[in-house]
């Protein structure tokens, strides 16, 4: 377990993590595209999109500080 979550932090780095996110944002946009025939909709559900992975990774980053400050205090 302690392996998968060292490797799940180098993820985490911001130019891999930025990257992921714009990939994970196109296949989401292509898709809701695809589904839905409005090609307004769908750029505005993506960047809506992307922003709430932005605020989850921003959180991830908030809670990695935490758990390592909560750590080396105690």
């Amino acid at each position: 377990m302690l392996t998968a979550l060292k490797r799940w932090m180098k993820l985490m780095s911001a130019p891999a993590a930025f990257l992921q996110t714009i990939v994970v944002a196109a296949v989401f946009g292509i898709a809701t595209y695809i589904t839905l025939d409005d090609g307004l909709r769908a750029l505005l559900l993506t960047l809506s999109c992307f922003v709430l992975l932005q605020i989850g990774y921003f959180a991830g980053i908030l809670y990695m500080v935490w758990s390592e400050s909560r750590r080396r205090r105690g």
